[in-house]
């Protein structure tokens, strides 16, 4: 069972679980729930709040999330997702859609709906994913990822969409996790600590550098597998 450590990543992310949320991709993630916050540094008054929530019954596995993000006074967001997905023991097939309500105060409201679906394979500590995403009055985006954990205390991923990539690993010693992440064009980098006990695991991370990068986000998670 993969529970890589991802943020800001793609592909196999499955909107099911919030980008900042380091548990991805949910699809193959432990069952369990989490609250995550994140904030824009450089003086931009940009902050977003999310929760979700993961679980399974035999092959079928099944995620919820809710993200709540606000821009200065100029611009609210509510988004809501269900995703779920069927594993076999080397393929899978996941799918997705969210609700996005947005609105400028006292100025415009609107509604978007989003969509996603895919198909996995695994073996062993690998696995991979491409699929097709994006909202209804839009184009479609397609997705890949790679993921490769060939030990408890090492992890891997690379993932890719239209506009760039990025590529992260983590480290793992005991009950302190070490996250790094890098992301081309617009180089950027990512630095990451999380703390783990009994179940709960409690971080944050930090990227630096890129045009549209200076942001700090934290997270709780409690893996619910018994």
């Amino acid at each position: 069972m993969l529970s890589l450590l991802a943020v800001l990543t793609c592909g196999a992310r499955a909107q099911g679980v919030p980008f900042f949320f380091p548990s991805l991709p949910v699809v193959y993630a432990d069952p369990g729930f989490g609250i995550g916050y994140r904030t824009a540094g450089d003086g931009v008054e940009e902050s977003h709040y999310g929760a979700y929530g993961k679980g399974r019954y035999g092959r079928v596995h099944g995620a919820f999330a809710y993200e709540y993000a606000e821009l200065d006074s100029l611009y609210r967001r509510n988004y809501w997702n269900l995703s779920s997905s069927f594993l076999w023991t080397y393929f899978g097939a996941r799918g997705g859609y969210g609700v996005s309500v947005e609105w400028i105060p006292s100025v415009a409201f609107w509604t978007r709906h989003r969509y996603e679906a895919g198909f996995l394979a695994r073996y062993g500590g690998v696995a991979v994913d491409f699929g097709v995403e994006g909202y209804t009055d839009d184009s479609p985006e397609l997705v890949g990822s790679f993921f490769w954990s060939p030990s408890d205390g090492f992890r891997v991923y690379a993932g890719a969409t239209h506009d760039g990539a990025r590529l992260g690993y983590s480290l793992s010693f005991s009950h302190v996790r070490i996250d790094f992440a890098g992301r081309v064009p617009g180089f950027a980098v990512s630095l990451g600590l999380n703390f783990g006990w009994n179940g709960w695991n409690i971080g944050g991370n930090r990227w630096f550098g890129g045009d549209d990068l200076d942001w700090s986000a934290f997270w709780a998670i409690k893996n619910l597998k018994k």
